[in-house]
């Protein structure tokens, strides 16, 4: 399932410290400059800069054309590949610094990246430091609202020790939480398998694969759907609900009828769709008459007052990038033998992390290098834009070794609904691409994403459709590549 965040944290916070702005001003031209401010002093030109770009003005267009264009910004190079420098360097040290486990670390081979893992690698990327640090001054008025809620709902619970951890979170008035949260964490971790994340996970794939856009001829999976009903078997069968077992015969007759009957049409003459759908709302109605206790409301509230409990400076401090790089240069600095080389490459990465959220700031999107490792690739970079509540603009340009450049714009819809649009001129990467686009196609729809549209175009191919326009009934495969 695509869930793409746009909370705070992903806001890029500009401030006067970006070196990739002062670049850009310093490397401007004087009549460049006068479209950006009366003044000429570089502090009076950025805080224009600064209070312009902040309206949505028209200066934002000026200036984005001016980083795009500024050589030295061209020319940084890949954002992997300088850490890769640094952690090349660190090896021919004598004595080992503590940063270069750190950035080892950091990059992961992009055959072993995961969902989870990337994100916490875009997260922690450096690009939102000053972001996060934002949010920590932000006062946490609402950590009181949490605690009466929470306490209000757990004591409707019909668990006797977690009635008695509601009034102990209510008469502590919050007090008290760090030993509290682990014993309700605890009772979640314990739960019936009923109530359990595994299964919560499983009928939410199983509601995708009913969907109507899933149910044709060129998205039905008669596989995954049996996996599905498999794993929900598994699941009610760990139950000690009488109506769990139940409910897992039923689903235990409809997988025995897929498996005599794989076709849509004759599934579709049997009812089958239809079936399930009523068997779903059936069992989600037993869940949702469990104790409070493993309600999405208490699990939200459980999360949140979670997370405030860790110490987040110091976790920004040691698992951010840039934060990493600010206090392994001062250490570097302090030397009596200052690693000038060193200091440089950490420098470099310093501006391309710079370079990234400036243009985040002035194209109103997250703007983000990609944090792995792939040696076929020279270059990589995502753009990710919100149109609405609903949609989301994402543009990914590759810079392969021997494929040459390779452009793919994605629309984002309807919580799981997939444009997605690939450009290339390599006539071999073409191929490659024809070769696996049904491979893709099973894999997004095996992670709950409905691919509306997937098309092909030469590069050079003059006013391509766009993948950002979602108005296409049926799903579409195509290829418009020129001969």
């Amino acid at each position: 399932m695509i869930n793409l965040t746009t909370n705070r944290e992903l806001n890029i916070l500009l401030n006067n410290t970006n070196k990739a702005l002062e670049r850009v001003i310093k490397e401007s031209t004087p009549e460049a400059l006068k479209t950006l401010s009366p003044s000429k002093d570089l502090k009076s030109i950025m805080d224009s800069v600064l209070q312009e770009t902040s309206k949505g003005s028209a200066t934002n267009k000026t200036l984005l054309n001016l980083v795009k264009n500024n050589p030295t910004l061209k020319n940084l190079g890949s954002t992997s590949q300088t850490i890769n420098d640094i952690v090349s360097t660190l090896k021919a040290e004598k004595s080992p610094l503590p940063i270069e486990k750190t950035l080892q670390k950091f990059l992961v081979d992009i055959k072993d990246i995961k969902e989870p893992i990337l994100k916490e690698k875009l997260q922690n990327s450096g690009v939102f430091l000053e972001s996060k640090l934002k949010n920590l001054l932000t006062p946490q008025l609402n950590s009181k609202t949490l605690i009466n809620s929470l306490a209000k709902n757990l004591a409707k619970s019909d668990i006797f020790n977690v009635k008695i951890l509601a009034q102990d979170l209510q008469q502590s008035s919050g007090k008290n939480l760090q030993n509290i949260l682990p014993k309700l964490q605890e009772h979640l971790k314990n739960a019936d398998s009923l109530h359990n994340t595994k299964l919560a996970t499983t009928l939410t794939k199983l509601e995708h694969l009913l969907e109507p856009k899933m149910l044709t001829k060129e998205n039905f999976s008669p596989k995954q759907l049996l996996k599905v009903l498999s794993d929900i078997r598994n699941e009610l069968d760990k139950s000690s609900y009488p109506q769990a077992k139940t409910s897992a015969d039923s689903f235990s007759k409809l997988s025995a009828l897929l498996e005599k009957n794989t076709t849509l049409e004759t599934l579709t003459q049997k009812a089958l769709p239809h079936t399930l759908k009523e068997q779903l709302n059936t069992l989600k109605s037993l869940i949702n008459k469990g104790d409070i206790l493993f309600s999405k409301v208490v699990k939200q509230d459980l999360q949140t007052l979670t997370s405030l409990q860790k110490e987040p400076l110091k976790e920004i401090q040691n698992n951010d990038l840039k934060a990493i790089l600010h206090t392994a240069k001062e250490e570097l600095s302090k030397l009596d033998q200052p690693k000038t080389r060193l200091i440089q490459q950490i420098d470099k990465l310093n501006l391309q992390i710079d370079h990234a959220q400036l243009l985040s700031h002035l194209s109103n999107a997250n703007s983000l290098y990609l944090p792995f490792s792939w040696d076929a690739m020279k270059e990589g970079h995502i753009s990710i834009k919100k149109e609405n509540p609903q949609r989301f603009n994402v543009d990914i340009d590759l810079n392969l070794k021997e494929y040459g450049a390779l452009n793919l714009k994605l629309a984002i819809y309807d919580k799981n609904q997939l444009n997605v649009h690939i450009y290339t001129q390599n006539k071999a990467l073409q191929g490659i691409i024809k070769e696996n686009i049904s491979q893709l196609r099973s894999n997004l729809i095996s992670q709950q994403i409905t691919p509306r549209e997937i098309r092909l175009f030469d590069k050079a191919q003059t006013k391509p459709p766009s993948a950002y326009t979602s108005g296409t009934q049926d799903i579409y495969m195509g290829f418009e590549v020129k001969a």
